[in-house]
């Protein structure tokens, strides 16, 4: 974990690079793609679990966030602004086709057997698959807004105030959209438990 003083310097840099490519230079906004483009993937991926449609979503995040980056005045930081644009286009997009993809915890490619044959020394690797396929099972079910939370709050790690800045929202309202999802998870872990076997969802 980057110390007090790296963070704060990477956050003046980042300033620095914002106030540039509102100013139209092309080397700064092209700086902040990079930093922030594998974060953009992951959250609209995992919204949509569809590589074309996710594709489609970041470029027209990235094209909503240069396009009104002169809008932008810091009372968030502008990875989290940028998020609350991805999630606007995913919502759009939710709306459009009237239900959510499943989240897939591991994002295995296409031929890839998830859970392959493995020996005794691998038993608790296998177990760890197995609950990751209980996990993926359960989060499919998860309303919109408490799947946003989970997954910026538990897959990036957003504090509670980035995540209601992201949402658009308050932070009690995150809360419990995350308390929610929580339960619910715990319930279909639980069933699925019952129904196969070895699930433990007393973790989450």
């Amino acid at each position: 974990m980057p110390s007090p003083r790296v963070k704060e310097t990477r956050e003046v840099d980042e300033d620095l690079l914002v106030e540039a490519a509102r100013q139209g230079d092309r080397r700064a906004a092209r700086a902040l793609y990079d930093l922030h483009r594998e974060r953009v993937w992951r959250v609209v991926y995992r919204m949509v679990l569809d590589v074309e449609e996710a594709r489609e979503l970041c470029q027209e995040t990235w094209l909503r966030a240069f396009s009104s980056i002169g809008r932008y005045h810091g009372r968030s930081r502008f990875g989290t602004w940028l998020l609350s644009i991805a999630l606007n286009a995913a919502r759009s997009r939710w709306r459009r086709r009237k239900r959510l993809a499943p989240i897939s915890l591991s994002n295995p490619p296409e031929g890839v057997e998830l859970l392959p044959p493995v020996p005794a020394s691998q038993r608790v690797a296998l177990e760890e698959s197995r609950r990751s396929r209980a996990i993926e099972e359960a989060l499919r079910h998860l309303p919109a807004k408490q799947r946003q939370a989970f997954v910026l709050r538990y897959f990036e790690e957003l504090s509670i105030t980035e995540v209601a800045a992201a949402m658009g929202c308050r932070e009690g309202s995150v809360k419990s959209h995350l308390f929610r999802a929580i339960q619910a998870l715990r319930r279909s872990l639980r069933s699925l438990s019952e129904e196969g076997g070895g699930h433990d969802e007393t973790s989450l």
